[in-house]
């Protein structure tokens, strides 16, 4: 509840939203990503762990099917780590980069075009932006390690 002085006669009126006595005008996404503290990290660390994980045991089982080593040798093991290792990073960051859009959303506070476009436009969003970062990304591997 909100009132409009601090005389007990005046009018109190009902409010969704929290009443914040000291504004952050110049706080931006970004910021409020960074400030998200501990969950932040905690998503960056798991998908930077996660994925070499499951892409070492998604490769050898298809290498053991296929009768293929592509794990043949350290540097292959060493570069399909490092990658997934940064992919799943990204991920992780993308994923708190979401929900910290949705909050600031929630909260009706401003979020910058670039970051709407990326999180907030559903198909859009996947065709013009997420898709092509996928095939960016699956040139790179692709490259690595052809």
């Amino acid at each position: 509840m909100t009132t409009l002085a601090d005389d007990p006669n005046e009018i109190t009126l009902p409010s969704n939203k929290p009443v914040n006595p000291e504004p952050h005008f110049h706080r931006n996404s970004f910021a409020d990503f960074f400030a998200g503290g501990k969950p932040v990290w905690i998503k960056v660390i798991v998908g930077a762990i996660a994925m070499p994980i499951v892409l070492i045991v998604r490769v050898v089982s298809t290498d053991r099917a296929r009768g293929v080593g592509f794990l043949s040798g350290p540097a292959a093991t060493a570069g399909l780590l490092a990658s997934g290792a940064l992919v799943g990073a990204f991920l992780g960051a993308s994923l708190a980069m979401k929900e910290t859009i949705d909050a600031r959303r929630a909260a009706e506070q401003p979020v910058s075009w670039p970051l709407r476009l990326a999180f907030c436009c559903g198909r859009l969003s996947l065709v013009v932006v997420w898709g092509p970062i996928g095939v960016a990304m699956l040139a790179v591997v692709s490259v690595l390690f052809l």
